[in-house]
Formats: C-alpha cells, structure tokens, sequence
C-alpha cells in the first residue's frame, strides 16, 4: 500500500524529495535495489548531499575508479548507523582507494585502529587534504556507499567482525568487571533522539529474559545516567548490573 501511495504522489510531483525517499526506501526494503537505489539517491541530490559536502566541485561517487585521487567520505546519521555503514569500508580498502573519512572525533580511535589504511579527521574540521596529497575526485555521505557496493543481496559478504577493539584496555575492563569466565555483555536501552528516539527506547525492567541470563554479566553502555533505571532492574531480579561512571 506504501509503495502504491509514493508512485502516486511522483506521478503527480516526480521531484517531490521525501516521495523519492520513502519510495526508495520502501524498495529497497524489498530488495528491489535496481528501482530503490536511484530514487533515493534523487533524494540525496535534491537535498541533503548539498548540505553536508565538503569539496565543492567533487562529484557524488558512484562507483567509479579514481586513478590518482582521493575519496572523501563523511559521516552520516548517528554513531550507531556509521558504525554499521562502516561494514562497507573494506570493500573500499580491497579495492586500494586513496580514502580521506571525515567523522566525529570520539569515533576516530576506534575506526583508524580497525581500517589502518584509511585517514581519518575531524568532521568539523572544513580541509580535505594537505600540501602535496591527491586531490579529491569524489565524494560520497557513508550512508550512500550501498548505492555502488550493495547492489544485489549477494553484495553482503558474511564477516566475522570488521572492528577492533583495543587489546590492553579489553583486558583491563575484564579484570575489572568480573564475570568469570561468561560473556561480559554491554547493554543500552535508551535513545535521546528527538525524531526517533521513543521508539528506539525501552522499559529496562522489561528486559527480564535477558537479564536472567545464567552466566553473563551485564554493562550498562547507556549515555545520559538513568541510574534509577538500573537500580529498579537490580532490585526486581537480583541481579548486578556493573555501572561504571
């Protein structure tokens, strides 16, 4: 029925952006990536790219090669939907690509120590090169990688993890958690996002059969406190909870 109402709605207004979006996504949910990818990027093109690209004469990459240049890539959406996006960068390593990431700073450390040939700088910061480094030829939003990488359903390679955590601190954090010899296990139940964050939010003391769990020790990874949250979960189910301001 949703995809019936866009087509409507771009018969009669066939630049309409949030039409070319939700049509987009509606088929690519579908897999019908020949059909959604374009409409979506229509959106990008009409919109957002424009708001958030850095080198002004780069065009949007789609795939070609670039012999000689750069690619710079920015971060997109929030943390959580990079990180995932970031499932796409060793197709652009493998393929031996001069790559310039702009991201948030709080990410760089962990993104520059899983893609070591890739370099990584501050989102904010407007320069896209220095003196003497290639020159930028395109760019592309993270988000809108998949318009050239995933294609087809067989464009989603199996992988066993794509980041890396840092070894001393890993067992540092261990040591001081517990929990044995079972899985220490961070947990996060809350969004602060304006537009969607009440919908990706969830009681904490609905989480019993998860929290129940034999054998795991739970982290709280949630931002902004909700330390009353963690305390109501302990007292219903007697069980810790590590909290580490």
């Amino acid at each position: 029925q949703a995809e019936r109402r866009f087509r409507e709605a771009l018969r009669v207004a066939p630049e309409n952006p949030k039409a070319l979006q939700n049509l987009g996504l509606v088929l690519l949910g579908q897999e019908n990536f020949e059909e959604g990818w374009p409409l979506f990027l229509r959106h990008e093109e009409i919109g957002l790219l424009s708001e958030g690209g850095f080198a002004a004469t780069a065009p949007l990459w789609r795939g070609e090669k670039l012999d000689g240049g750069r690619l710079l890539i920015w971060r997109h959406q929030g943390i959580g939907d990079e990180l995932i996006y970031a499932s796409m960068l060793p197709d652009l390593v493998a393929r031996g690509f001069d790559i310039l990431y702009k991201t948030e700073p709080r990410t760089i450390p962990l993104l520059a120590r899983s893609f070591p040939t890739v370099r990584f700088s501050d989102f904010d910061d407007p320069e896209t090169g220095l003196p003497g480094e290639a020159p930028v030829l395109a760019q592309c939003p993270v988000h809108l990688l998949g318009a050239a990488l995933r294609t087809s359903p067989g464009d989603f390679p199996r992988h066993t993890g794509y980041l890396k955590a840092d070894a001393a601190r890993t067992e540092g954090l261990r040591a001081k958690y517990g929990g044995g010899d079972g899985p220490l296990i961070g947990i996060s139940w809350r969004s602060k996002a304006a537009y969607l964050g009440s919908i990706k939010s969830s009681d904490l003391a609905d989480w019993k059969a998860v929290l129940t769990q034999p054998g795991a020790t739970f982290v709280s990874l949630q931002y902004g406190g909700f330390t009353d949250d963690i305390a109501r979960a302990r007292s219903l189910y007697g069980i810790p909870i590590v909290h580490d301001p």
